[in-house]
């Protein structure tokens, strides 16, 4: 080349002085290998000049400057970049994603500058990347003069698939009892290989009070009313959610042994009542859910809690 180097690139369009193109353009070739400086000088033979001066594009003294779209002259405003952002391209590179407004990460929600009246552009496919918001409320099963709302429940939804539950987010009870799980995915896209649509979802409950409310809403009314139900000299008032809290032990039966046990527990609160030691169970209104395409709001979802030895339901 013009720098006296084999395949080295340099060219100057004018006269090499001593090791400098004057008079002429030059074109940098290898820098800082075989190539000039910003001055001109083959680099070879005069061990200054540095890249500070050299534009995006490699040309020393260059005007090309590096915009959204990328290196571009200095005539180029930019705007070469297509609706997706992408330099010289072809505008369907972002034509993909969530087509389901009531989704979480819709995307004319996600990128309102490609969409007109919140519709979708012409070409525009939906990838099956829909994420939505699940929300609900756990109450008491038996509401007292005001709505009994349970506070710091662990709500888990879960995805199945083929047999196996998939853990996808937690969240706990407010005050008021409402849970939020954000940005559900109808697909699980941890391997990147194997994705897959969860066939359905379902809940799971974890709640432990304080040891000094194990009594709570638990009295020797809850065991009489066992044995005058079994004797069939009474009835309950909540007849499926007072069964469950009946059947202490979990066996499937309500019978006196179910009464003594509630005994039991009144003289030591640290008794449990069934071999998994489980005081609470939790009954939603949507054991499986098939669709969660429009779960949003407090009211979609309604979940009772239920306290084990209370079937009069006197618990708050």
């Amino acid at each position: 080349d013009d720098c006296g180097i084999c395949d080295g690139g340099s060219v100057c369009s004018g006269q090499i002085v001593q090791g400098q193109c004057v008079n002429g353009d030059f074109i940098v070739g290898e820098f800082n290998v075989a190539g000039f400086d910003c001055e001109g000088w083959c680099l070879t033979t005069f061990n200054y000049g540095a890249d500070g001066c050299y534009d995006c594009s490699g040309t020393p003294n260059g005007d090309a400057w590096q915009s959204d779209c990328g290196c571009v002259s200095a005539d180029n405003t930019g705007d070469d970049c297509d609706d997706c952002g992408i330099c010289n391209g072809d505008g369907l590179s972002c034509l993909f994603g969530c087509d389901d407004v009531n989704a979480s990460n819709y995307y004319c929600d996600e990128d309102n500058n490609m969409c007109e009246n919140s519709q979708s552009p012409e070409g525009y496919f939906d990838d099956g990347s829909c994420t939505y918001n699940i929300e609900g409320t756990v109450v008491y099963f038996s509401p007292s003069f005001q709505q009994n709302y349970i506070e710091n429940v662990i709500v888990t939804l879960y995805g199945s698939a083929l047999g196996i539950p998939y853990e996808i987010d937690s969240a706990l009870t407010g005050e008021n009892g409402t849970f939020n799980i954000n940005n559900v995915p109808i697909k699980n896209s941890d391997d990147e290989n194997n994705e897959f649509s969860y066939e359905y979802f379902y809940f799971d409950f974890i709640y432990v009070e304080d040891a000094e409310n194990n009594y709570t809403g638990i009295n020797n009314t809850d065991a009489s009313l066992i044995l005058d139900v079994v004797v069939a000299e009474s009835t309950f008032i909540y007849p499926i959610h007072s069964s469950i809290a009946a059947d202490v032990n979990l066996d499937g039966r309500i019978n006196s042994y179910d009464s003594s046990l509630i005994g039991r527990l009144m003289n030591d609160s640290s008794f449990s009542m069934n071999e998994l030691d489980i005081r609470w169970k939790f009954v939603s209104e949507m054991d499986t859910i098939y669709d969660i395409t429009n779960l949003s709001g407090n009211d979609n979802i309604l979940i009772h809690g239920i306290k084990l030895g209370d079937p009069n339901g006197s618990w708050e």
